[in-house]
């Protein structure tokens, strides 16, 4: 069920059974459309991506370090996670809209997820609302009728396939305010990832039982402050995940590919009582009209 662990970290024996199973369920699923991650965390713009294929003239971008002082993959700075309180700050900036890098999609995503909001499938965990908006990075509008696809570990770190279900995978399409909302649970962690939650924004296609056609111009994940997730991992159904968890700054997702402008904002359903869930939110400022190479595993390298 894992992406893949960090390849510059060896991983404990004991996870390797598990690794090998995960990777080889990865190569049965069928390698899903290709997007382009994007995170609202700053007003300011830069340079766009320049693996779009689309020939049309792509937004400026930016990448927010307001949320965290983890450093780069190539940085040596001591990590420093960031907590939920932390994020808070960047909830105006996200009212507004950069595009950002992209992140991989892994090996565990398929293109059979049915468009629902409640993905629970009787997973115990955490519970969580997740609400994504998904926003033009041109013009700043929201957009509407776009397929926001999410997919996620369950506590023990396992992920949902065709012989198992579907749990925790789900379509939603947003309304005219680019909002696509998912009742879930906080996925677990497995040996190299963190806590984290993938996503894929397609356009231009017809939502009925599944979604079909059109095309990917966002693919990434969705991480959690760390506070938040040292809080979680303590809850009854996550002690049963058997392996050693991966902080977030040691996620080579998050390491490598810009994590911290993808950082959502936390607020708790009841204070200092994490069994009672959290509302889970961000802003994806998308593209529409990219169609991006996807990168890392299941895709290039960056």
């Amino acid at each position: 069920m894992t992406t893949q662990p960090d390849p510059t970290t060896a991983q404990p024996n004991a996870d390797q059974i598990a690794i090998t199973r995960r990777l080889a369920l990865g190569g049965m699923l069928g390698v899903g459309l290709t997007g382009l991650i994007a995170a609202c965390g700053s007003s300011s713009k830069s340079a766009a991506s320049t693996s779009s294929t689309s020939t049309s003239p792509v937004a400026s971008t930016a990448e927010t370090t307001a949320v965290s002082t983890a450093p780069t993959a190539a940085s040596t700075t001591t990590a420093v996670a960031p907590k939920a309180t932390d994020v808070v700050a960047t909830t105006a900036a996200s009212a507004s809209c950069v595009l950002t890098k992209e992140q991989e999609q892994g090996p565990f995503y398929f293109a059979l997820a049915h468009v629902r909001s409640d993905i629970i499938d009787g997973q115990d965990g955490v519970p969580i609302n997740l609400r994504l908006t998904v926003m033009d990075s041109v013009t700043c509008k929201p957009i509407a009728n776009a397929a926001v696809d999410v997919w996620m570990a369950d506590a023990k770190g396992d992920y949902s396939d065709s012989s198992t279900g579907l749990f925790l995978r789900g379509i939603q399409v947003t309304g005219n305010d680019g909002l696509a909302a998912f009742t879930s649970i906080y996925p677990g962690w497995y040996p190299g990832r963190t806590n984290h939650v993938h996503v894929k924004v397609r356009v231009g296609g017809t939502a009925a039982d599944t979604y079909t056609g059109g095309h990917a111009s966002h693919t990434g994940n969705l991480f959690f402050p760390e506070d938040v997730s040292l809080a979680v991992a303590k809850q009854p159904a996550y002690l049963k995940n058997p392996a050693t968890r991966t902080t977030l700054t040691t996620d080579f997702v998050y390491k490598g590919q810009n994590g911290s402008g993808s950082i959502m904002t936390l607020t708790p359903n009841k204070a200092d009582d994490p069994s009672q869930g959290y509302v889970a939110a961000t802003t994806l400022g998308v593209y529409p009209n990219a169609t991006p190479a996807l990168i890392g595993i299941a895709g290039t390298i960056n």
